[in-house]
């Protein structure tokens, strides 16, 4: 068992044992520099998500994706920043831009739908 692990590890790791990783560059350096060391954005992220998921099970994947976005980049404080008009400006901006992308998906999904729908049709002549 211990073999098969070690055969994993090797493969996995091989990039940072012997490829190119393994002796970084002062370019690769320089270009990674700014990179976090740690992965507690996507860690906190995953885990936003993932509540919002369990808090309304039939909520789409989109709103969720919009509460997460909104509070990771503090969406509300900088709207509360800006004067009221602009604010009425931007929120009427974002709810019309909504419904569109809601109109669209819903347009696509249907498509989708009918293109299944042929397609177990054309299975089902075949048989």
């Amino acid at each position: 068992m211990l073999g098969g692990i070690l055969v994993v590890l090797e493969r996995q790791l091989k990039p940072y044992l012997v490829g190119n990783l393994s002796s970084a560059t002062v370019e690769m350096l320089i270009q990674t520099k700014s990179a976090p060391i740690h992965n507690m954005f996507s860690e906190e992220t995953l885990g936003l998500t993932d509540h919002q998921f369990r808090r309304a099970p039939n909520a789409s994947i989109g709103f969720i994706d919009g509460k997460v976005k909104a509070r990771k980049n503090h969406t509300l404080s900088w709207l509360d920043l800006k004067p009221l008009e602009e604010q009425q400006h931007i929120i009427s901006f974002a709810v019309r831009r909504a419904t569109t992308v809601h109109t669209l998906g819903k347009q696509r999904d249907m498509l989708i739908q009918k293109s299944l729908g042929k397609k177990a049709e054309r299975k089902g002549e075949k048989t």
